[in-house]
């Protein structure tokens, strides 16, 4: 039968001995907020047009020629700027509906 000698749960790292947190040394302060650049992509057709006769073929060619210049454009103008930096994250979202990048800077403009 497993007793404990303390009050601090098994999940928290009880077990009868009181252990510093290993996360309250060195921990920083983040402030953190959204912008969203958001891209609302159409194609206009003709009267008569029955929809989806082309395949999105206009999409095909957004997501080929178009956005990853986009993104590197975007990119581009943020490393240019000294004390930021950006480096692409995943929300788990497929890459033919977002691309999310983590833009950030240092409080002194250094880069780490």
């Amino acid at each position: 039968m497993y007793r404990s000698k303390s009050l601090t749960p098994f999940w928290a790292g009880g077990g009868g001995e009181a252990r510093p947190s290993r996360y309250d040394a060195g921990m920083r302060y983040v402030e953190e907020r959204d912008f969203t650049l958001r891209l609302d992509l159409r194609c206009e057709f003709p009267e008569g047009y029955e929809g989806e006769q082309d395949g999105y073929v206009w999409l095909r060619e957004f997501h080929a020629a178009i956005l990853p210049r986009v993104v590197q454009a975007v990119v581009e103008v943020i490393r240019r700027e000294p004390g930021w930096r950006v480096r692409p994250t995943n929300r788990g979202r497929p890459l033919e509906d977002e691309v999310s990048l983590v833009v950030e800077r240092s409080p002194d403009g250094a880069v780490p």
